[in-house]
């Protein structure tokens, strides 16, 4: 875990922590110094390294109003050594620079994806592609993700495989109000792979956001969005696979996974291992008064594989949200949520594992409330 504190007043510095399998500090017990120094730092994320190590990333700015805020990251191994001299610069661009995402590039080195001001008349996505050693691989600042002038705003990055990335985000290029969503594969030279935005959630009369993104496990990606219909109270969660060549595997149109009334959105998604995925995401169709935690099993091809709505994965009174999901590495998945079942007061953790089985049918098994908040 990483995160920033006054222990330095009026400086906000860096700080991280490992605990091992029994909870317990391996590191020093205050957590080791990420990075300390004049200015403000606000953690964004940790990521992992793939190699038992972890990369930090944070936002770094001087005086109020922070009128010129930068990326940095550092770079630590399990034992809480730094592996880098000094932290490294993301991004040092004049004007604000917005954290997005970031994700591993699968060899050991990190991705990072963010809303970026240096054009104020012109807010763009920018990316960078840092390797294990602290070098920036792609352009000084960051590659361009798009060169249309429409509003844009981050979404998520992952690796292609080859040494690039996947970006998607949402911009207002086709209706001033109404968001559609759009992904852009940069090479492993950080320039676009593709010779146009691909709109891969984008109609004209929705408005439309991506809620996750994840690799194919085939060198491709599959974005899951929410859509909004206009005038009405209704969103639906929506899906679409892409290959690395920006072509469209689902149809035109991407896969409505909630074809029903009611609310639904705020998805989260997990590879299945075999070109599919397994989505979550909260619903208002048993509870009109309430969210509910849905999930669904898309096959390779973009077909829904369990029948109905789905399966739930919790029913409690309530709200249910701000959801995380993992493979389980058994032909099945884990999604842990917030849960208000006992009041607005008292939120507890709850977590759920969904497996499939032959036949695409399914099997659950809860787990014990963790946690209060």
């Amino acid at each position: 875990m990483a995160w920033s504190d006054y222990r330095n007043a009026p400086d906000q510095s860096v700080y991280a922590q490992r605990l091992d399998s029994l909870g317990k500090r391996v590191w020093s017990s205050d957590g080791i110094t990420v990075t300390i120094g004049s200015g403000n730092r606000a953690v964004l994320e940790l990521v992992p390294d793939t190699l038992g190590g972890a990369f930090v990333v944070w936002e770094e700015w001087f005086g109020l109003p922070a009128t010129d805020v930068n990326l940095f990251a550092q770079h630590m191994d399990n034992q809480g050594h730094l592996l880098w001299s000094a932290p490294v610069t993301v991004t040092a661009a004049s004007n604000q620079q917005y954290y997005g995402d970031s994700a591993p590039d699968g060899a050991g080195g990190m991705l990072v994806t963010w809303s970026d001001l240096r054009n104020a008349a012109d807010p763009n996505i920018y990316a960078q592609h840092i390797s294990p050693d602290g070098t920036a691989l792609w352009v000084s600042d960051g590659a361009l993700v798009s060169l249309d002038p429409a509003l844009q705003r981050p979404g998520h990055i992952i690796s292609d495989g080859d040494g690039g990335a996947y970006i998607a985000w949402y911009d207002f290029r086709s209706n001033s109000h109404l968001a559609d969503a759009y992904l852009q594969r940069l090479t492993s030279v950080g320039v676009p792979a593709w010779a146009h935005d691909l709109p891969v959630v984008a109609h004209y009369d929705y408005a439309e956001g991506p809620d996750d993104l994840i690799p194919d496990g085939s060198g491709g990606a599959i974005l899951v969005s929410t859509r909004y219909i206009y005038g009405a109270v209704e969103t639906d969660v929506m899906a679409q696979r892409v290959n690395s060549n920006g072509e469209l595997l689902w149809g035109t149109e991407p896969v409505n996974i909630t074809p029903w009334e009611a609310q639904q959105g705020f998805a989260v998604a997990a590879s299945d291992g075999e070109g599919g995925a397994y989505i979550a995401w909260i619903d208002k169709y048993t509870d009109q008064a309430a969210y509910d935690v849905w999930t669904q099993h898309i096959g390779a091809n973009g077909t829904r594989l369990w029948p109905g709505h789905g399966v739930q994965a919790v029913g409690a009174a309530g709200m249910q949200g701000d959801m995380a999901i993992t493979n389980d590495g058994r032909n099945g998945f884990i999604i842990a949520w917030q849960d208000y079942r006992n009041g607005r007061d008292n939120p507890d953790l709850y977590a759920q594992r969904i497996g499939n089985v032959a036949g695409n049918s399914y099997f659950l098994t809860t787990f014990q409330k963790q946690a209060k908040l």
